[in-house]
């Protein structure tokens, strides 16, 4: 499992660490986003200036992280556990000091789980199943049923017999991906080369993923795990995202002390190219400190 850690020169009060997964057809460098010429896309940039640690991991089968030869044996509950036990080992490693040389030990980190797309749908199962964070961020996935926009509507699979023709019926992968103002420059680097498959892989990108990813698109997949994440939920939410009803998500989380729910005006799927992008990194960063805080109270 490939992950990098982005530490900032002081930790600040929060002391919270975020654990983020990319989506499908990313890897961990979608949260690290430069551009020569285009500053103010990396949100781990954005989160260790304001004193967070943000560690970013490539899922099994995707970017710097092992693909197997014999993808079928990648199925979703080995990612998942992939997922789980790289999340684990990095929090303890920051929990006692042995991350970096100069990060000296800090056993009471807060631990948020992150993930965008494909990595909130495995981020959901990792936290029902393992548990390893004190609270989740949900970004751009329906636990009720991802689906993805098209300008004349859209595009829903009902059954795993109708993934394939409802991926055939995405024509348009650049709509649901990047609002209209972003530079074209920028859109072009992300999506000039193909998507989903990838012929030309930008930085940020992966040209392999697990083969479960598209199963996320089923309705009400994975609907038992994440009634049983019992930790608070941060859910991101882009103004043409994959999700059909919002304000309807919160009740699929019904063991979730709270879900905060943040809808991004002027953003689409891939949140970090969007102009709106540091609304939502500074309202995940108010959920951290609401975590922090909550932390501090009950162990006071």
């Amino acid at each position: 499992m490939a992950a990098t850690a982005h530490l900032p020169q002081a930790l600040d009060g929060r002391r919270a660490a975020i654990v983020a997964f990319p989506g499908s057809g990313y890897g961990r460098g979608y949260f690290d986003i430069n551009v020569d010429g285009f500053p103010g896309y990396s949100q781990a940039d954005y989160h260790t200036a304001n004193g967070l640690i943000l560690i970013a991991v490539d899922h099994l089968c995707v970017g710097d992280s092992t693909v197997p030869s014999d993808m079928d044996k990648a199925t979703k509950e080995v990612v998942v556990d992939a997922d789980a036990e790289a999340a684990r080992q990095l929090i303890e490693a920051v929990r006692h000091g042995t991350l970096a040389a100069d990060l000296p030990p800090i056993p009471d980190i807060v631990a948020i789980g992150m993930g965008q797309s494909l990595g909130g749908y495995l981020g959901a199962i990792v936290q029902a199943r393992h548990a390893p964070f004190d609270a989740l961020a949900v970004l751009g996935f329906s636990a009720i049923h991802t689906v993805i926009s098209q300008p004349g509507g859209p595009v829903r699979v009902m059954s795993p017999a109708q993934l394939g023709a409802g991926i055939e019926q995405i024509t348009d992968w650049v709509w649901p991906f990047h609002w209209e103002d972003e530079p074209s420059e920028l859109v072009h680097a992300d999506m000039g080369g193909g998507y989903p498959i990838r012929a030309r892989v930008p930085p940020w990108g992966s040209a392999t993923g697990p083969l479960c990813a598209f199963n996320g698109l089923l309705p009400a997949e994975i609907s038992q795990d994440v009634a049983a994440i019992a930790v608070p939920v941060f859910l991101g939410i882009a103004e043409r995202d994959v999700i059909l009803a919002p304000h309807e998500e919160p009740r699929a989380y019904r063991s979730a002390p709270s879900v905060w729910t943040e809808i991004i005006p002027r953003m689409a799927h891939m949140h970090n190219f969007a102009p709106t992008r540091e609304m939502l990194w500074r309202r995940i960063e108010r959920f951290a400190s609401a975590i922090a805080e909550e932390r501090r109270a009950t162990t006071a």
